[in-house]
């Protein structure tokens, strides 16, 4: 498949696999299995317009999960195939008289299902069924489907995460015993989000884990200490009060949101604590990003209308909020999108299907969501944002084993060689010509164009409540120290280290890396040693502490034995 348009060589067999299946009529049904990110939107257009041109199909029925995903779709149509595509609801009826290809949500199918049907016994139609996942077959939006396009020429199916968590099978999907979709070798044409990183068509993700150690005033002048580590401990007479173990359940509390007598955010609080952690790394990002961005994903409009808040008395900018009692949240996602804006706060309005490149940074705070869920909410940040993005993505999660589960998952998937595709990060660039700046320069080399310069990150002090700059150990004031507790009240929040290469790190180890990272690299550069530049390639910044304590050992172990 020769396109004018340029594919990866992903898609371009992918495409040529697709095609040459449907032809042959192995199979009427072709599922792409991709990770999220890797561009399946342009690869099944490419696909559509192969079959058009050999007169393999003569309309199109596009069927997304949601609106905003079918108006992406139309919009792609139109620019690649030079087709108009309709927009339609469960109102319409005589849809099969315009003659157009149809873009309509699984949830809308139902009501416009005679026409669908028609279109379908009248003409040679391919459906293509976008984030197929979404549709059970057993379930209303699978059964809807089945019932309006089994007429249909082809089905052209696309998923990130085609296997759903609960064991149902997508409509057109079956599974086999194993757990496995029961199609033939030929119609699947499958791309991990390990193999997307290892082509470079995905940035890497790293994985921080944000723990949390909640102290509970009870109401008889008590207080139990909750962890996500050990076992809540009531008092005897309270041990029985099954609705109070509820309310101090560990993965309730850390998305709990604690106000001031003045009703004002406690700047304190876990989700401040976490934020601020990613709004570090989202500076450091900006180095090589200027217009990167982060995203939070909250449980609730409560949280994400606080959270919010505490952007923007953090930063001094307020962020994006979308949520479903917000109006134009559509228009707003769009305006971020091609925004400077640093962060957007979504409730379930970002999820698959929704592009904005550059977002780099995850605040991942939902309630325990399946595997498909934290796969599609990572999808978001991973986007390659160009040829020479040399960006990791970064997720900051709570310490839920649930999560933790599903990182590991992720994490494995990657080969060693690519875990960490980013050159040395010994420059910097500028936002408005792109040239590459030393890391220390005040205004760019070739435009003079002066570098922002972030304004100071403040905490209060929980003991005296006096601001002083986040990466303080102790308050500058009175002394006292910021340890991992913080009153619930809420007793402590603190990042604790997190997942990197399928392993566990400690937090100690995650900031001896962190904090040696630019220099090692620094010095790999000056060298041309080409061992130490791979090894600025292939090693994460939280993986050196640990990859020069290994160093350490060895010298000691070789020192004893004489050598």
């Amino acid at each position: 498949m020769r396109d004018k348009f340029k594919l990866r060589p992903w898609q371009q067999a992918c495409g040529q696999q697709a095609v040459s299946c449907l032809k042959s009529s192995v199979s009427n049904v072709f599922l792409i299995d991709a990770a999220p990110g890797a561009g399946k939107t342009i690869c099944a257009l490419a696909i559509i317009r192969e079959l058009i041109k050999q007169g393999l199909i003569s309309r199109v029925i596009y069927v997304t999960p949601r609106k905003p995903i079918g108006r992406q779709w139309i919009k792609d149509a139109r620019k690649i195939l030079a087709r108009n595509t309709l927009s339609i609801t469960g109102r319409d009826q005589e849809i099969e008289e315009y003659g157009l290809d149809v873009c309509v949500t699984f949830q809308a199918v139902p009501g416009c299902l005679d026409a669908l049907q028609a279109i379908c016994r009248s003409e040679d139609t391919l459906i293509v069924a976008d984030e197929l996942h979404h549709a059970s077959g057993v379930k209303s939006w699978g059964i809807g489907a089945e019932g309006a396009f089994s007429d249909a020429k082809y089905i052209l199916a696309l998923s990130g995460t085609a296997i759903r968590s609960d064991g149902d099978a997508a409509v057109w999907l079956p599974l086999n015993e194993q757990g496995g979709i029961s199609l033939p070798a030929q119609a699947i044409y499958r791309l991990t989000y390990g193999e997307a990183v290892d082509l470079e068509y995905c940035r890497p993700a790293s994985f921080h884990i944000h723990r949390a150690e909640f102290s509970v005033d009870l109401q008889d002048g008590e207080s139990v200490t909750v962890a996500s580590d050990c076992e809540t401990i009531l008092p005897g007479h309270l041990q029985d009060i099954e609705s109070l173990r509820r309310a101090l359940d560990y993965d309730k509390l850390v998305r709990e949101v604690q106000y001031l007598p003045d009703g004002t955010v406690d700047m304190n609080s876990y989700q401040a604590s976490m934020l601020r952690a990613c709004i570090e790394k989202l500076d450091d990002l900006r180095r090589r990003m200027p217009d990167a961005a982060g995203l939070v994903i909250a449980p609730s409009i409560p949280v994400a209308e606080a959270m919010a808040e505490m952007l923007h008395r953090i930063e001094g900018e307020r962020p994006i909020v979308v949520h479903n009692e917000i109006p134009n949240t559509d228009g707003k996602i769009d305006a971020f999108r091609t925004s400077d804006k640093r962060w957007i706060v979504s409730v379930q309005m970002i999820g698959e299907g929704i592009d904005i490149p550059r977002l780099r940074v995850l605040c991942y705070l939902p309630r325990p969501m399946t595997e498909t869920a934290f796969r599609q909410a990572l999808g978001r940040v991973i986007r390659n944002y160009g040829p020479n993005d040399d960006t990791r993505a970064y997720v900051a999660m709570p310490e839920i084993e649930t999560f933790k589960v599903h990182a590991r998952r992720v994490e494995l998937e990657m080969s060693p060689s690519s875990r960490n595709a980013s050159e040395p990060r010994t420059t910097k660039i500028c936002r408005i010509c792109h040239a590459e700046n030393s890391i220390d320069a005040d205004a760019c080399c070739e435009c003079d164009s002066e570098f922002p310069v972030p304004p100071p990150r403040l905490k209060p002090c929980p003991a005296c409540e006096g601001l002083v700059p986040m990466n303080l150990e102790n308050c500058m004031h009175c002394g006292a120290s910021f340890g991992h507790q913080f009153h619930l009240r809420l007793n402590t929040a603190m990042r604790a280290g997190g997942i990197v290469r399928g392993g566990d790190f400690g937090e100690e180890e995650f900031q001896e890396g962190e904090a040696m990272a630019d220099d090692f690299r620094r010095m790999a550069l000056r060298s041309g040693d080409e061992w130490l530049l791979k090894i600025t390639r292939i090693a994460p910044d939280e993986s050196l502490g640990r990859l020069f304590a290994f160093t350490d050992e060895i010298k000691k172990a070789r020192s004893a034995k004489g050598e």
